[in-house]
């Protein structure tokens, strides 16, 4: 059955997607659940993760304001960092 956020169509495939997405990592997160566990957890994100996509691109849509370029700090977030000329000696050995 389609879902509807806000009055947009969402349709099965576009769920079925995300679940296709997450279900490696999530099987690989949750190794020591039981598959039924895990799957029930896989429909359940894929459904919340779509719906938040929606919802962001729809709010996102309705603001007229553009953001201001200079606003935006995925342009080079690195170059805001400190430069790292030393890094610590590892305390302990491994297991």
């Amino acid at each position: 059955m389609p879902l509807v956020v806000n009055g947009e169509r969402i349709e099965d495939s576009v769920i079925l997607d995300e679940e296709r997405s997450i279900r490696p990592r999530l099987f690989e997160a949750m190794q020591n659940e039981p598959r039924e566990v895990v799957e029930r957890k896989v429909k359940d994100w894929a459904r919340e993760n779509v719906v938040e996509r929606v919802v962001l691109r729809q709010t996102a849509l309705a603001d007229p304001e553009p953001v201001p370029p200079e606003s935006v700090w995925h342009q080079r977030p690195w170059s805001r960092l400190p430069r790292i000329t030393a890094f610590p000696r590892p305390c302990g050995r491994r297991p």
